[in-house]
């Protein structure tokens, strides 16, 4: 399974360099995604110091929030699909391939 955690990992960074950089960039758009956007950002770090527990946490109330919040907001696919895949790489983090693999078709799905 270790490879299939690898390639699911190279090509999340590969998905993270095309899409990421707009959530970086201009200003934040309406709210709720300015604050879905402000979480990705502080999950983003805690993955990559591989915090997988705090990240893990995070995401649940994030995608909670993106869910309830779903039909106010257009964005809202597109922030549970960056959710899942975070999930994914915390999960892998953790050791838990079978729901890393769950979250990544998830969010590739999405």
């Amino acid at each position: 399974m270790a490879p299939k955690i690898y390639s699911m990992a190279t090509t999340f960074l590969l998905l993270r360099v095309v899409a990421l950089p707009a959530l970086a960039g201009g200003p934040f758009p309406p709210f709720p995604e300015n604050r879905w956007l402000a979480d990705l950002r502080e999950i983003d770090q805690k993955l990559r110091t591989q915090q997988w527990e705090a990240a893990e946490s995070q995401l649940l109330r994030v995608s909670d929030r993106i869910v309830e919040q779903a039909d106010v907001s257009p964005r809202a696919t597109y922030s549970l699909a960056v959710t899942s895949a975070f999930r994914a790489i915390a999960e892998a983090g953790l050791g838990r391939e079978e729901e890393a693999s769950w979250h990544w078709d998830m969010a590739l799905n999405l």
